[in-house]
């Protein structure tokens, strides 16, 4: 088949691809991207792709964990600014005010959607000198298919452009969601995120051919969110959902911390927590619990892994002024894949305490390392871990102490911590394969859908209705 006659599948990936990340959207982003691409054929062909701020660019390149240099400038150029009390974002703000008096002048359009977008195009022009210089921006055409799947939320012409691919190319666009935490959660959310992200919620949802989720909670939530807002998308929309693959893809790549001696030496039974620190994940209710164990004598350790986020600062101070800290309490704050890999192999158990999840990434790759998971009695955890998990709620964590409690006795009286039954899960490469299959499904039931609105058989995709 000639390139001509392929068919055409991009993956969006502009943020993970110039600011790294190791958060679960970009470990999916990245994995998604990168195993796609791989799996292109003689007659699909698979593009990783980003968005410059002036069009769409290929990435030939593989999307990283690391961030840019002039991402990594601008972070650095952030931090000098906070210890000096500079507010960050007034050279940006400076910017934006500069454009929209170049965009008052009636400037022509390229030049309106470089500075609407100022801080992509720069970003792409460092990155991706030879796109620009060669003027090698993608044309969308018939039977293309584009899924944004990167949280890109704050780029209006970005969206402009896709919808007018729509019009003129029959381009056929889809969304992945991760959550919607943004509009059920907003308190649990940065102010900006929210922001940003329920004005591109608002934008693509109407205009969306299909919709893809990471797993069938989240769809659920879609479904139930677009049933009680019948004005944002009144017509049929196909959906599914795919499993997300708990492989550590940087391990190859990362050092050791300093950190693996005091995990090895950690003492009693080792409880694992994995999360970014966020009111989201809930490590209150893990502390009250952990407490409550101590208060029992009970020989355990918690060590919390994860990134520090947002709204965290309480929690912070009472971790670091807790009495165990650094001898039964650890927090390891920029661990890497082999890090977790090291903790996953010392831990006894893992820990979930999420209010709610997308999908929770920990919990799957916990059971594939034959961890017993105790987690919060939420939907998602039920429908990765099944009758695996131990479950618990988040009325007190009296629940969960007794629950530990009763597993610590079992394990004093000869059980095996580690489970010996093989958890079957998909790797990346597996998961990837999922989306394309599902994408691919989807984006033929969409056209299908604007003349006859049938719905297709499979068990993992719906024809939804909000009428």
């Amino acid at each position: 088949m000639s390139d001509k006659n392929k068919k055409r599948l991009f993956i969006e990936c502009t943020s993970t691809f110039f600011q790294g990340g190791f958060g679960g959207i970009q470990r999916v982003v990245r994995n998604l991207a990168n195993n796609g691409k791989d799996l292109s054929s003689s007659e699909l062909e698979i593009i990783p792709l980003v968005w410059t701020g002036v069009g769409f660019c290929q990435i030939r390149s593989k999307v990283k964990s690391k961030s840019y240099f002039v991402i990594r400038l601008k972070r650095a150029i952030q931090r000098f600014l906070r210890k000096h009390n500079e507010k960050p974002g007034f050279l940006i703000t400076a910017l934006r005010n500069l454009a929209k008096r170049i965009l008052s002048l009636k400037k022509r359009d390229s030049i309106r959607k470089i500075f609407a977008d100022i801080p992509l195009f720069i970003m792409a022009i460092t990155t991706l000198p030879v796109q620009f210089i060669m003027g090698k921006f993608i044309r969308f055409g018939s039977d293309d298919i584009l899924v944004l799947v990167d949280s890109t939320w704050r780029s209006p012409v970005m969206l402009e452009q896709i919808f007018k691919a729509q019009g003129e190319a029959d381009l056929v666009f889809g969304v992945m969601f991760h959550d919607l935490f943004p509009l059920e959660l907003p308190e649990t959310c940065q102010e900006i995120t929210a922001n940003g992200y329920v004005s591109w919620f608002n934008q693509v949802v109407p205009r969306a051919d299909f919709f893809v989720t990471n797993s069938e909670a989240t769809r659920t939530s879609l479904k139930s969110y677009l049933d009680a807002n019948k004005d944002l998308r009144p017509n049929v929309y196909p959906s599914g959902s795919f499993r997300l693959g708990a492989e550590l893809d940087l391990m190859g790549s990362e050092k050791k911390s300093k950190s693996h001696e005091q995990i090895w030496g950690a003492s009693g039974r080792v409880m694992l927590c994995v999360g970014t620190i966020e009111p989201r994940k809930n490590h209150e209710f893990l502390l009250d619990t952990f407490d409550l164990l101590r208060e029992r004598d009970e020989d355990v350790t918690l060590i919390i892994l994860g990134r520090t986020g947002w709204k965290n600062r309480e929690i912070l101070d009472r971790i670091q002024a807790h009495a165990e800290y650094d001898k039964r309490l650890f927090h390891m704050g920029n661990a890497s894949d082999r890090d977790l890999a090291t903790v996953f192999e010392r831990a006894d158990c893992l820990i979930c305490p999420s209010i709610a999840e997308g999908f929770g990434l920990p919990v799957a790759e916990g059971l594939m390392r034959g961890l017993k998971v105790f987690a919060s009695d939420i939907e998602v955890f039920h429908e990765i871990g099944g009758e695996k998990c131990f479950y618990f709620n988040l009325n007190s964590p009296t629940n969960l102490a007794d629950q530990l409690s009763d597993w610590f006795a079992l394990l004093q009286g000869g059980q095996q911590a580690k489970d010996q039954t093989p958890f079957l899960w998909p790797n990346w490469e597996e998961s990837a394969k999922e989306f394309v299959h599902l994408t691919l499904e989807l984006a033929e039931q969409s056209q299908k859908a604007a003349f006859d609105f049938e719905a297709p058989a499979e068990r993992t995709i719906s024809m939804s209705k909000s009428a």
